[in-house]
């Protein structure tokens, strides 16, 4: 993994400066840009049993879940009021 000398935060310094709204967009930004590349992240032996773990707690009881359009519903939501 390649080794970043400076927070982003540091190098953009304009990200402190949106306002949460802008935020929760430029991290579903990003987070649609990583999509492509997440079948070539490394995992390691942790972070699939975790991701098993949490898979099986879902099939057990699938109401205690959230689709991810709840989740981005709600994020979004806060964002709006500036929560």
């Amino acid at each position: 993994m390649m080794l970043i000398s400076a927070m982003i935060l540091e190098r953009v310094p304009q990200v402190k400066e949106m306002s949460l709204a802008e935020k929760v967009q430029l991290y579903d930004e990003l987070w649609h840009e990583l999509e492509a590349h997440f079948q070539r992240l490394p995992m390691d032996e942790g972070m699939i049993a975790d991701m098993d773990r949490e898979l099986e707690e879902y099939r057990l009881d699938p109401s205690k879940g959230s689709t991810w359009e709840e989740v981005r519903s709600r994020i979004r939501s806060r964002a709006r009021k500036g929560v």
